[in-house]
């Protein structure tokens, strides 16, 4: 016959070794909402588009730094990542607007590396990755032209690479957050990346 004591200590350590994998699988299955805004400001005429409720706190700093007349929202990537994964965006997006030709698209290249919610260690509603990267082939008029299957006259374009890398990135629960900015080739205006994390 087992000592009482003994089957009370065989029960403890199942009670600990229970709890550790629920804490664990609770880790595992933890995800988060990753939305990129792309902001493009310019001092070109045209109207004025209203922003996304929710950028208006980021948006008025973003015009306090930047002197540009016009702001308006280009395009919005979302992801949902579980912690400790990453995402991969690739597509073709007009982030002109109406005023690019629809046989020459944007192509645009998100990706996020070793998300993690750091609350445990820097506080609540603190995200770190390990890496972030965003990339872009944008047309860019090279002032020749030609004439199509119709014979409509279009513009000769060349495509340019622009891109942003950064390395162990952090950004606050919630809060949406400018983590770079890139020039539009061809044009006086600036693309702004505006990051928003959310636990889901």
């Amino acid at each position: 016959m087992k000592h009482p004591k003994f089957n009370n200590l065989i029960m403890s350590i199942c009670l600990v070794a229970l709890a550790a994998i629920g804490a664990i699988a609770q880790q595992a299955e933890s995800s988060y909402d990753l939305t990129l805004h792309l902001v493009v400001g310019s001092n070109e005429a045209g109207a004025k588009a209203e922003m996304p409720s929710g950028l208006e706190q980021v948006t008025q700093d973003i015009k306090s730094r930047f002197g540009f007349s016009n702001y308006r929202l280009a395009t919005t990537l979302q992801s949902r990542i579980l912690d400790g994964g990453g995402a991969e965006y690739k597509s073709p997006v007009n982030i002109f607007g109406e005023t690019t030709d629809p046989m020459q698209p944007s192509f645009m290249e998100m990706s996020v590396i070793d998300l993690r919610n750091l609350s445990q260690q820097k506080g609540a509603g603190s995200f770190q990755g390990k890496m972030f990267r965003f990339g872009a082939k944008v047309p860019v008029a090279t002032g020749g032209s030609f004439k199509d299957e119709t014979g409509k006259s279009r513009p000769i374009t060349a495509y340019e690479h622009i891109g942003l890398t950064l390395t162990k990135f952090n950004v606050p629960e919630g809060q949406p957050t400018l983590v770079g900015t890139l020039n539009l080739p061809g044009t006086t205006g600036t693309i702004f990346l505006v990051m928003t994390i959310k636990s889901v």
